[in-house]
């Protein structure tokens, strides 16, 4: 999307209109942030956009009026925005950007526009409001929009089912939530390709700290070596810390503390190669008590 070209459209209808800078951004984004926005300096975020337009008495088509591509992409970015804001656990933003969304006729025209939403909607509606039934319900609702044939499933489907397995499993649902990720590792199994590569450590990882909740250690154990087992095939480090870590964690409730050192050894080497520094203290203080055992 060409972002400058909306900066350009921001600045010349408050112009038009005779307003400033400073009266325009008021309780939206910094002056300096707008004025980096009409030079296409900087993408501005969907809510700050939706709320611009507003200030401005215009709609989102405005920005859009050239074509297909551009709504597309403005979809896309949103999406983008929004897959950020859940991986840092950003949920209060999460929020924002649906709620500015919904009634945004590049969403309420699309049935995967409409689902993205619906998506997110569920993931705050569990993870910052704390309700669990009204999130599976918006989960499946979301499901529903696009889902006809159980044969296939698109990724999006996919990462949602992941969600309501995360669901179940944090409500300690534990042979729900290992059902649904089994459920999930079939369908993706049938693709022949995924696009969004990472749905398969993440459904791994997933899979197998419900498996540990449920005391299936090994089986724990064997999920985690067949995710690190792709992506070392492929050079990905993704989770591999993460992964690594899990089957320490099983090895040392099984008792077999050998071992559990050993891949807590290996996880904290990889997540200090990754600079995830917030993991380091936490993984020397457990090997730290392993050994004086």
């Amino acid at each position: 999307m060409d972002f400058s070209l909306i900066g350009h459209k921001i600045r010349e209808v408050r112009t038009h209109l005779g307003l400033s800078q400073k009266e325009v951004c008021e309780g939206i984004c910094s002056q300096a942030q707008i004025s980096k926005i009409e030079k296409g300096e900087v993408y501005p975020s969907a809510p700050t956009l939706y709320q611009i337009t507003k200030r401005l008495g215009l709609d989102l088509n405005y920005f859009f009026e050239s074509g297909l591509s551009q709504r597309q992409d403005y979809a896309e970015e949103v999406k983008k925005q929004l897959a950020a804001a859940r991986r840092n656990k950003n949920y209060e933003d999460v929020k924002e950007i649906v709620k500015s969304e919904m009634n945004n006729p590049i969403f309420t025209s699309s049935k995967e526009n409409q689902q993205l939403l619906l998506w997110n909607k569920g993931v705050y509606e569990y993870s910052l409001d704390r309700n669990p039934e009204l999130a599976l319900e918006t989960l499946q609702k979301a499901l529903s929009l696009s889902h006809s044939n159980d044969n296939v499933w698109t990724e999006d489907e996919l990462a949602i089912i992941m969600s309501i397995g995360v669901i179940y499993m944090d409500e300690k649902c534990i042979p729900e939530a290992i059902e649904t990720f089994k459920r999930a590792k079939r369908y993706m199994n049938n693709r022949l390709n995924l696009k969004d590569w990472t749905l398969i450590p993440r459904l791994h990882f997933n899979l197998s700290k419900a498996l540990t909740k449920a005391e299936l250690y090994e089986k724990s154990i064997a999920c985690c070596e067949e995710a690190i087992e792709w992506l070392i095939k492929r050079d990905y480090m993704y989770l591999l810390g993460e992964l690594s870590y899990n089957m320490g964690y099983n090895y040392e409730l099984m008792k077999l503390f050998e071992k559990a050192i050993y891949y807590y050894e290996r996880s904290l080497f990889i997540f200090e190669v990754q600079k995830y520094l917030h993991h380091i203290d936490y993984i020397k203080n457990r090997i730290d008590a392993l050994k004086e055992n």
